[in-house]
């Protein structure tokens, strides 16, 4: 069910990122509309414009989510990816204009991080015991690794822009989980622009867009959560006017194993789950897809890798690092720049 209603600006919306709303004794308010897709929740905040209806928002924004959704989930055996999953390699499958942009992207993002960023790494995650499938009694094998690895690989994904199509190039399976719902947010936050609010907050299972400011001119309050495994707690509070945020975390989802933690993020590069002592990433930028993606190759590449990288290319980037006396926080310049200001760039 789809629905807008009116929310006091003096509410608290807790998410991945958390968006907090400071007090305030104004009779402002904001609509709001929340639900599920992409197997996860989303929520909606935007100041309401005199002759747009809040409906039309809640439509256009329930509208984007589906749409990605129906085109990229690997849950639904019609979708376009489950399609190019199905077929044998050396076939090409057409795809629609979206698809084929987050297909572009996710090149761009594989390419810009040394293929720590690969959507076709879900084969490892199973492997691994992180995927549907149950966990394993024992470790994989290094020759069962190395079997994999010499599948997958980003590289061998063939991306034709006329007509727009995809072919993979041996019998692996993509996965664009860890960018789709980032495109989406940037997918619904063009259409309630083109209906005119420019004052919004979008959410997808923890990937924000913002835009403008909240009721009496005040930024919209996001705060990265610490990472505890037990409730959700604000670490760092910025204000935002004009940002896409994600965050990218490992200290939710692990095993033990004898005296060993082994983290569910795999290094497609290696075949092994990563080892350094990065627990978060939180990527701040103008796209939410592209803030999606980097953040989990940035939780790959580690703190000190991925900060280097971020640096050279100028990127707004939050680390938090775990160390023998609790967590290390360490930030870009860019991302200082833009948590003073609230705009990116």
């Amino acid at each position: 069910m789809r629905y807008a209603w009116k929310w006091p600006v003096i509410a608290a919306l807790w998410i991945g990122v958390l968006a907090i709303a400071g007090c305030s004794s104004s009779e402002d308010s904001l609509a709001m509309t929340q639900g599920r897709v992409m197997g996860t929740s989303y929520h909606a905040k935007w100041v309401s414009v005199s002759g747009v209806d809040d409906e039309k928002v809640v439509d256009a924004i329930f509208d984007a989510l589906r749409e990605v959704d129906d085109l990229m989930s690997t849950y639904s055996p019609d979708s376009e990816i489950s399609r190019l999953n199905q077929v044998a390699p050396g076939e090409w499958v057409s795809v629609s204009p979206p698809t084929l942009e987050v297909a572009v992207l996710s090149r761009r993002l594989w390419e810009v991080t040394g293929g720590a960023f690969d959507p076709t790494v879900g084969a490892l995650v199973n492997l691994w015991g992180f995927g549907p499938d149950r966990r394993p009694e024992d470790l994989p094998s290094k020759a069962d690794i190395e079997s994999l690895r010499a599948q997958i690989g980003y590289d061998k994904v063939e991306i034709r822009k006329t007509p727009p199509g995809l072919m993979k190039d041996t019998p692996f399976k993509i996965d664009f989980s860890a960018v789709a719902k980032g495109y989406a947010v940037d997918r619904a936050a063009a259409a309630v622009e083109r209906l005119g609010v420019h004052n919004y907050l979008i959410e997808v299972g923890g990937e924000v867009r913002v835009k403008g400011y909240k009721a009496q001119g005040k930024p919209w309050q996001l705060a990265v959560e610490a990472p505890v495994e037990n409730g959700r707690i604000p670490r760092r509070i910025i204000g935002l006017t004009n940002a896409a945020v994600a965050t990218s975390g490992s200290y939710r989802n692990y095993f033990d194993k004898g005296n060993k933690r082994y983290s569910h993020t795999i290094d497609p590069r290696t075949g092994y789950p990563v080892e350094h002592k990065l627990v978060s990433v939180t990527v701040i930028s103008d796209s939410v897809g592209f803030a999606d993606g980097l953040a989990t190759g940035m939780m790959v590449l580690g703190p000190e890798q991925g900060f280097d990288l971020a640096v050279k290319h100028g990127w707004a980037v939050y680390f938090i690092i775990k160390s023998p006396d609790g967590f290390v926080d360490l930030s870009t310049p860019a991302f200082d720049k833009v948590a003073k200001t609230g705009v990116y760039p």
